[in-house]
């Protein structure tokens, strides 16, 4: 048994844990954690290394546009515990105006290093009140202090209540989220009882993502002279922000600070859990009346009304096809398509996808009426929805409702500098969590709602060749009131773009790089060029700050009667490296490093590098997969190699850092990775995202084999005989899966917090609208459709038998979206059935790994494994 290639030298423990305190801290106090300077006994990135590193997080620019503050979170590995500080630093002028040659394989070109940021005070969500003082957030309060680091002011005192606060633009006021007693679905104990710990629940969505639903946020308002505070949903059984993820950002005031414009979801129970359906409500200040606040996604409603509507049991009925676009599941009974053959030097390989009926004699039989409008089994909810099938099929979703309503995702709303307009990320449909998010923009003085990346942005309806054909995943508004600038990916890559009211849209940068946030920088000066501050990042590249300055130049108009370049997976050239621009027209920015955060770590590192490349799936469609290769690396060597396999399953694999599933690490620990952009994955078309929903065991299986048959037959360097496939959530289902299908392609399999049974994963989730979607139908329904039956026939623990490959299962248990279960269950499967198999069980963790021992436990774990069988 060969060792991992990981350095576990005592010198860079011992650095990383031994970070210094900039403050001074009494014995009650944590000791503030800080930057690690540590010196590294290998040009190798390992665990201890990664945890050492910076993570930018938020950040903003002040209101002159001079300076940014952000702030960086640190972890110590004793204290198994990260902390926040907050710096401020000063910016240049503008970034220069021709494009910097930044678009290299290798990422950002060398830059000196700006000015060095000004450390100001242990904290986070840092906040300008003037050009030179600023608010943060700090155990649960809202502080103030200069932008020299002195003056510090407490704002609020609720007892280290708040979770964020966004200061109204005339100083006054701010909203402060916290959160409020819940009892609507577990009771509240009683008076006599204090110390049980049992739970009395009435409904569904009593736990979410990783907690016991007894609280949900809610905005305050509060008088800062004060410190009144308003409750702006008093009374109300519903979030804002939504959880589990939303912050302040779906919250916006408006110019004049009279207004707010709030992000909430008007359902609770069995009807929110089968519902993505948010919208956008403008909140008066003065009269403090949430019952008539506006709907700005469901013209005529107010906030009362809108609850009403969601009571009214007029939704039931279902409609042969009322999906925007058209169906997006076959109703073929069997459409799964054929899997390539293995190599050569797997004489088991099996040629195509078994029949999965076989196993299960009786799953096959339907009723005579299977389709998507067939007779409904259970009753309707009091929202008149059927929670046991996918929304998809039912009247919410019909193409006049969704033209009208709203019915899907609405989120994280921005005023027009002018107050004019108000922008928000909006989803068509109703229970699809991963539908297009395309820019909405409505006028409030004419009431008329526009969609600003669709080819018609009249139209609210999924276009067949929209502006941009995909999501729109955050913006922000130029100072003419007229010019919108976001950031979305296309092949793989996250670039920025811009679009005016009229949905014209042009690409801006065109880099083998992610963006991922973008704040407007203010103007330091007449007639400067509009500049942004974004944060970037890419496969060897933790996240730093950039300024980005867009041309004085028009948009070229697209034209929205032809297909705009390499829209269409179908007729993309198969070139390797390809970075084609989704829109017509496009120009140029220029673009300047502002932080260098973790410079000191990555200079002692040999860098990685990785290339696109394009091969043909079995059903004749282009493919795009990356591989990334191991720093020091050896053209004439043969290197094991990693098929990872996304989650999502419609998220993108693009050039994403991670703390975790980190493509750096892996290639430094001697891999080669393929990451395929498989079928179902954002940035090649809503077509292509949209294949995944009701065949999770069909195209998208066959496309991740396609890319390591293609890997094994084109890349010399790929040891066939050492392959190794890997992969979270979803990632972790399609290695249940590919462990009964893989034709003997690999050597061990690991599977982190992965569904393996999906009858018990239907019922045990807790946000039921995307099994429903992506299933079609509870397992149980007698007429469930064939997509749905499909779905069920080939859940991969009906295939264990089948299994003969080591397996690592990783879970956290305290995981509501995929139960522990699961990877308990898969785990026991491999060893009754004597296959070589191990657990990795956090008790205190949920759908992902947050505490640093946690983190390098998982690191070295996933790193002996592979190396037991593929060194």
């Amino acid at each position: 048994m060969k060792t991992p290639h990981i350095q576990r030298a005592a010198t860079v423990v011992a650095a990383i844990i031994t970070l210094a305190a900039m403050s001074s801290c009494t014995k009650e106090e944590k000791p503030v954690i800080t930057r690690a300077n540590i010196t590294l006994a290998t040009d190798t990135l390992t665990p201890e290394a990664l945890w050492a590193m910076g993570r930018i997080g938020a950040y903003t620019p002040s209101p002159d546009g001079r300076r940014i503050a952000y702030a960086v979170t640190y972890y110590s590995l004793e204290e198994n515990r990260g902390n926040s500080v907050i710096y401020v630093q000063d910016l240049p002028a503008t970034a220069p105006e021709a494009a910097v040659p930044d678009a290299s394989p290798s990422g950002p070109t060398a830059s000196p290093s700006g000015p060095t940021p000004i450390y100001l005070t242990p904290g986070s969500d840092p906040a300008w009140v003037s050009a030179t003082k600023l608010a943060f957030l700090s155990k649960g309060e809202v502080f103030t202090i200069s932008a020299k680091g002195k003056s510090r002011k407490q704002l609020t005192n609720t007892g280290g209540a708040v979770e964020g606060f966004l200061l109204a633009p005339d100083g006054k006021r701010a909203i402060i989220v916290k959160r409020v007693p819940f009892h609507d679905i577990i009771a509240d104990k009683p008076a006599d009882l204090p110390k049980t710990t049992g739970l009395v629940i009435n409904d569904l969505m009593y736990r979410h993502w990783d907690h016991y639903v007894q609280d949900i946020p809610h905005p305050f308002i509060i008088d800062l002279a004060t410190g009144k505070e308003t409750d702006i949903l008093d009374g109300q059984p519903y979030e804002c922000p939504m959880e589990p993820f939303g912050g302040v950002e779906q919250l916006a005031w408006s110019p004049d600070s009279k207004t707010i414009a709030l992000t909430c979801r008007v359902r609770k129970g069995l009807a929110y859990s089968i519902s993505t359906d948010s919208d956008i409500f403008l909140y008066d200040v003065a009269s403090g009346d949430i019952a008539s606040a506006r709907n700005l996604c469901k013209p005529g409603l107010t906030f009362a009304e809108t609850i009403a509507a969601a009571a009214m049991p007029d939704a039931a009925a279902t409609v042969p096809d009322a999906s925007p676009s058209g169906p997006s599941t076959p109703t073929a009974p069997d459409a799964s398509p054929t899997v390539p053959a293995a190599a050569a030097t797997a004489p088991d390989a099996s040629p195509t996808v078994p029949d999965a009926s076989a196993t299960v004699p009786d799953a096959s039989a339907t009723v005579p009426d299977a389709s998507p409008s067939g007779p409904s089994t259970p009753a309707a909810t009091p929202s008149g929805y059927n929670p046991t099938k996918s929304l998809r099929h039912q009247r919410v979703n019909a193409p006049d409702n969704v033209a009208a309503n709203n019915p899907g995702y609405d989120q994280n709303p921005q005023f027009s500098p002018d107050g004019r307009y108000v922008a928000w990320l909006s989803m068509a449909r109703d229970g699809y969590e991963s539908d297009r998010q395309r820019l909405c923009v409505l006028d409030l003085q004419s009431g008329q709602r526009r969609y600003i990346t669709n080819a018609d942005p009249a139209n609210p309806l999924a276009d067949a060749h929209p502006a941009f054909d995909s999501s729109v995943d955050a913006f922000v508004w130029g100072d003419d009131s007229r010019t919108i600038y976001f950031i979305g990916v296309w092949h793989a890559t996250e670039n920025l773009y811009r679009t005016d009211l009229d949905a014209n849209v042009a690409q801006l940068t065109s880099l083998q790089a992610d963006w991922g946030a973008l704040k407007l920088r203010p103007a330091t000066d007449p007639g400067q060029p509009t500049s942004l501050v974004m944060e970037r990042h890419d496969y060897f590249h933790p996240a730093d700050l950039y300024l980005v300055t867009i041309p004085n130049t028009p948009p070229t108009p697209s034209d929205p009667t032809t297909t705009p370049p390499a829209a269409n997976p179908a007729t993309t050239p198969a070139t390797p490296g390809a970075m084609e621009c989704p829109v017509a027209g496009g120009c140029a920015a220029g673009i300047q490093q502002l932080t260098h955060e973790n410079d000191h770590i990555l200079s002692q590192l040999a860098p990685g590098t990785s290339e696109a490349r394009w091969t043909t799936a079995t059903d004749g469609q282009p493919l795009h997969y990356w591989v990334i290769k191991p720093p020091h690396f050896d053209p004439t060597k043969k290197y094991p190699t990693l098929l990872f396999c996304e989650g999502g399953p419609q998220s993108p694999v693009s050039q994403f850092w991670s703390y975790r599933w980190n493509f750096y690490i892996m290639a430094s620990q001697g891999y080669v990775v393929i990451a395929p952009n498989r079928r179902g994955l954002p940035g090649f078309g809503q077509e292509w995202l949209e294949e995944i929903s009701g065949d999770w065991t069909g195209q998208c299986m066959a496309d991740y084999l396609s890319a390591i048959d293609d890997a094994c037959n084109s890349l010399p360097y790929v040891d066939r005989d050492r392959l190794g496939a890997v992969g979270a959530s979803f990632g972790g289902f399609s290695v249940y899966y590919l462990a009964g299908h893989h034709g003997g392609r690999f050597k061990c399999f690991i599977a982190h917090d992965g569904a393996f049974n999906l009858e018990a994963m239907y019922t045990e989730t807790e946000e039921n609208w995307f099994s429903n979607w992506e299933y079609d139908d509870a397992y149980w329904n007698t007429d469930r459709t064939p997509a749905a039956d499909r779905t069920y026939r080939n859940s991969p623990h009906l295939f264990v038998e089948q299994w003969d490959t080591p397996i690592l299962c990783i879970h956290g248990e305290k995981d509501y979206r995929i139960n522990a279960t699961q990877g308990m269950s898969a785990f026991n499967a491999a060893r009754m059935r004597g296959i070589e198999a191990k657990l990795l069980l956090f008790p205190d963790e949920n759908h992902w790994v947050l505490k640093p021992q946690n983190g390098i436990l998982w690191q070295r774990t996933y790193f002996d494994w592979l190396a037991r069988w593929l060194k």
